[in-house]
């Protein structure tokens, strides 16, 4: 593609980019009806949001595409790339609930940040919860996504055991 042919689209994609963006607001609460029942309403709630929390850049929610890869290889009989992208939706989740945590908290986004680099998926996902007064979560499945982490990191960083132990496999099979 050339340039010209990008610049030609980038209406289209700062369309696609703000109605994204619009769907996330709203199904998290921070439009309502009203805000989005015209054109002039939309944008002007989505100013105040945008000076009031001083948006700086835009994260785009990756969770949806991760589980469409993950049952796609699933259903192909690719396990090691399902693992991969079940893992990866699991992380981003658990980071999102550290990310909207911290965020309520007034935590700075440095602390965020290290929590989200330094403490790995299983902290996230039990003292993490604890400390942060949140539900504990299901100690069944917490070890299936525990597995799960495990085998896609070493997978992903060429660590893994002769035999895999396929018990995060019990996870896809428990979701088809």
């Amino acid at each position: 593609m050339s340039l010209k042919d990008f610049e030609s689209r980038l209406p289209k994609l700062r369309r696609i980019a703000f109605q994204t963006l619009v769907k996330g607001l709203y199904a998290s609460g921070a439009l309502t009806d009203n805000d989005i029942k015209n054109e002039d309403s939309l944008l002007k709630a989505t100013n105040k949001i945008f000076e009031k929390l001083k948006i700086t850049g835009i994260v785009h929610d990756h969770t949806g595409t991760l589980v469409s890869q993950a049952e796609f290889f699933y259903k192909n009989s690719k396990y090691d790339y399902s693992r991969i992208f079940y893992a990866t939706f699991f992380e981003h989740s658990t980071n999102q609930i550290v990310d909207v945590y911290c965020e309520n908290q007034k935590l700075s986004d440095n602390t965020r940040i290290e929590i989200i680099k330094n403490v790995n998926m299983y902290g996230k996902l039990t003292w993490f919860l604890e400390l942060a007064d949140l539900p504990h979560f299901n100690k069944k499945y917490l070890k299936i996504i525990k597995n799960l982490a495990d085998e896609r990191n070493a997978f992903i960083h060429f660590k893994w055991t002769a035999e895999p132990t396929h018990s995060s496999l019990y996870l896809l099979e428990f979701i088809y």
